[in-house]
C-alpha cells in the first residue's frame, strides 16, 4: 500500500503542456487548435496518469485543471500559444513527488491509440502526421516522462511548472498575481491625485491678493505739455466725460499652473478609464473556462496498447508485444537494469 498525503498543503501542484498548438515537436508533428480539441474531447479518463508510458495507472496523481488556453500562458521558461492543451496536476504520491523534485520527470506525454473503426493501414508506431482525421485518436493516459532534450523526455519540449500550495493559490493563468498588479496600478493613480492637489494649492497661494504693504507704489505720471490748437480750442471747452475704468477690467494672462490643471485632470480621467478596461480584461482572462463536454465513445474500449514517447500505437495486433520495460531493459519500476 502506498502512503498518500491527506493534507492539501503537503501536496505538490504541477502545471504542464500536453500538446502545444501550431508548434512542431521533436517528431515533426504540428497540430492546430481545432485538431487538439478533437483529441482533448476524447480524453474520457480524466485521472489516468502513468509513468514512462507503461500503461498502468498510478495512484496519488489527480487532475485539477484541464483546459484549452484562450491566451498565451507561461510554463517555466516557455510560452504556450493560444489553443494549447494545458493541465494542472495535484500530486499526493510521495514517491512521484520525490521523482519530480529530483528532475527524474521533467514533462508529460500523451499515450494514445488509433481506433480500429478508422481502418487505417499504419505501422506499429505511428505519428499524428500519418493520420488525417484526429477523431481517430483515442487518448488513454497522460504519462510523466524523463528529462528535457533526451529521447525519454517530452517531445513538445515543455517543462513542468512545480508549485507548492500557497504559490498555486495565488498564481493566475497568466503567470502573475492579479491583485498585486491592480493595487500597484491604483497606487500609481493615487500619486497623480496627490500631485494634482499639490499643484492646486500652489496655484491658490500664487493668486492670493497682496496686502497694502506689499502693493507697489505708483510712479508719478510724466506731465505732457501740449500746444493749444485754435481749431480744437472750442472742443476743449466742452465738459469731458470720463469712463469708469472699473467697467472694463484688464484681463490677466493665465498662469502656467492654471494651464496645467486641466491637463492633469484629463490625464487622471484617462488613467481611470484605462484601469476599468484593464480590470475587465483581467477578470475575463482569470475566469474559469466552461468545461467542455467529453465526446462519448461510440464503441467499446479496445485493449490498451503501450506506446513510446508520444508516438501512437495502432490497436490491431497479431502477436504479443514486448513491454516498454522489456524493450528498454528496465525493471518493473521503470529503472534501467545495469548489467
Amino acid at each position: 500500500m502506498i502512503f498518500m498525503y491527506n493534507n492539501k498543503e503537503e501536496a505538490l501542484y504541477v502545471k504542464a503542456c500536453v500538446i502545444a498548438a501550431n508548434e512542431e515537436d521533436s517528431q515533426g508533428d504540428i497540430l492546430s487548435s481545432e485538431d487538439i480539441k478533437r483529441i482533448f474531447t476524447s480524453f474520457n479518463n480524466q485521472n489516468n496518469f502513468e509513468v514512462w508510458h507503461q500503461g498502468e495507472k498510478i495512484e496519488g496523481v489527480s487532475l485539477l485543471e484541464n483546459y484549452i488556453n484562450k491566451a498565451t500562458e507561461p510554463i517555466g521558461d516557455k510560452e504556450a500559444p493560444v489553443g494549447s492543451w494545458l493541465i494542472t496536476m495535484k500530486v499526493d504520491n510521495p514517491d512521484i513527488r520525490l521523482s519530480i523534485e529530483k528532475h527524474e520527470f521533467e514533462g508529460v506525454s500523451l499515450s494514445s491509440s488509433v481506433r480500429s473503426s478508422c481502418k487505417l493501414d499504419l505501422p506499429e508506431l505511428a505519428t499524428y502526421s500519418m493520420i488525417r482525421d484526429m477523431e481517430c485518436i483515442n487518448p488513454a493516459f497522460i504519462s510523466l516522462v524523463g528529462r528535457l532534450g533526451t529521447d525519454e523526455g517530452p517531445s513538445n519540449g515543455y517543462p513542468l511548472e512545480v508549485m507548492n500550495y500557497p504559490t498555486y493559490v495565488k498564481k493566475n493563468r497568466r503567470g502573475g498575481n492579479t491583485l498585486g498588479f491592480m493595487s500597484e496600478l491604483k497606487a500609481l493613480i493615487g500619486k497623480y491625485d496627490d500631485a494634482d492637489v499639490a499643484d492646486a494649492s500652489s496655484v491658490e497661494k500664487s493668486e492670493a491678493p497682496l496686502t497694502s504693504e506689499e502693493e507697489p507704489k505708483k510712479q508719478p505720471e510724466a506731465e505732457v505739455i501740449k500746444e493749444e490748437c485754435p481749431e480744437k480750442k472750442d472742443k476743449e471747452d466742452e465738459p469731458v466725460v470720463e469712463k469708469d475704468s472699473a467697467e472694463v477690467p484688464a484681463e490677466e494672462p493665465a498662469t502656467e499652473e492654471e494651464t496645467a490643471k486641466p491637463e492633469v485632470a484629463e490625464e487622471i480621467a484617462d488613467l481611470a478609464s484605462r484601469l476599468e478596461k484593464l480590470e475587465a480584461i483581467v477578470a475575463e482572462l482569470t475566469k474559469e473556462p466552461e468545461a467542455e463536454e467529453p465526446a462519448t465513445s461510440e464503441e467499446a474500449e479496445e485493449p490498451k496498447i503501450q506506446k513510446s514517447a508520444k508516438q501512437i500505437i495502432t490497436e490491431e495486433t497479431t502477436e504479443p508485444r514486448k513491454t516498454f520495460n522489456e524493450l528498454t531493459g528496465r525493471d518493473s519500476f521503470g529503472r534501467k537494469i545495469r548489467k
